[in-house]
């Protein structure tokens, strides 16, 4: 519906009156459809001239959030530290609605936020991801902040779903191969293993393969190395990685935030379900 002002209403309904235009000629004239006239002319016909006063756009109704779903999102927040539109997910889950804007005006009313005071790197926007569950899984070691362990991890690259991780003092290809053993009777063979190149996966010192790569051969697995300088090849496990170091806290247990990260974490990759939502072997 075009907006005509309260001059306009009223020559439009003076044009109808005084001169007998039809609704065509009325329309072509101010530009509007016949919908808009026929509104104005019936609050003229209704109210009179009265009717075609321009009326406050502003809701009758101003609809607040419950306390007790206001008390939920302050609790989350404090809990997990989850920015909004995780919060919205989760709730939505549950049967609750509340937008995610209305979940930031209140983590800023309650002080629970945390600006970012850089700006964001971007490493490109193509992003890929495999159509099934244990096509590809991702693995990279990790420096743990807290106990100056090294962690290896699994993560299926469908689902995000972690198949196995552990951590151990020394980072070698033994440890690397215990783990992926122990993922692979856990969840099932996948297809293929995406890695960097560092030594525990990659033999960079000739064309022969590693011992990481023969096991994967000797198992039926497709061992896939990253390009370098190319941190997206592998970036949903340095996603898990960049969760684990800003919120271990929540959990201060490894074994417990890897359950956490597949069984009650939504993930904003895969539209906030959770990876055991979508981790299905066939």
């Amino acid at each position: 519906m075009r907006y005509l002002s309260l001059r306009g209403r009223r020559t439009l309904i003076w044009k109808r009156i005084k001169y007998d235009w039809n609704v065509k000629t009325i329309c072509n004239h101010f530009k509007i459809n016949r919908d808009t006239f026929y509104y104005h002319w019936n609050n003229y016909q209704k109210y009179g001239w009265d009717g075609l006063a321009i009326k406050s756009r502003r809701p009758h109704t101003i609809h607040r959030t419950p306390d007790n779903i206001i008390d939920k999102v302050i609790e989350i927040r404090k809990q997990y530290g989850w920015n909004p539109v995780k919060i919205e997910q989760y709730l939505l889950s549950r049967g609750i609605r509340i937008s995610h804007g209305t979940i930031y005006k209140t983590i800023c009313r309650e002080e629970l936020n945390n600006p970012l005071d850089y700006v964001r790197k971007t490493w490109g926007k193509t992003r890929f991801e495999r159509e099934h569950s244990n096509s590809l899984w991702q693995a990279d070691w990790k420096l743990c902040n807290e106990d100056d362990y090294w962690m290896i991890t699994f993560l299926d690259d469908h689902s995000r779903f972690i198949t196995n991780s552990d951590k151990f003092w020394e980072p070698d290809t033994e440890n690397v191969i215990r783990v992926l053993e122990k993922a692979i009777k856990m969840n099932g063979l996948p297809k293929q293993i995406v890695t960097d190149k560092g030594s525990q996966f990659h033999n960079n010192q000739s064309n022969e393969p590693s011992e990481f790569t023969q096991f994967c051969i000797d198992s039926g697995i497709e061992h896939i190395t990253s390009s370098k300088r190319r941190p997206t090849t592998i970036g949903k496990i340095e996603a898990f990685h960049k969760a684990y170091d800003n919120e271990y806290w929540i959990t201060k247990s490894h074994k417990k935030f890897v359950h956490y990260w597949n069984y009650e974490r939504p993930h904003g990759g895969i539209s906030y379900l959770i990876p055991c939502q979508l981790y299905i072997v066939k």
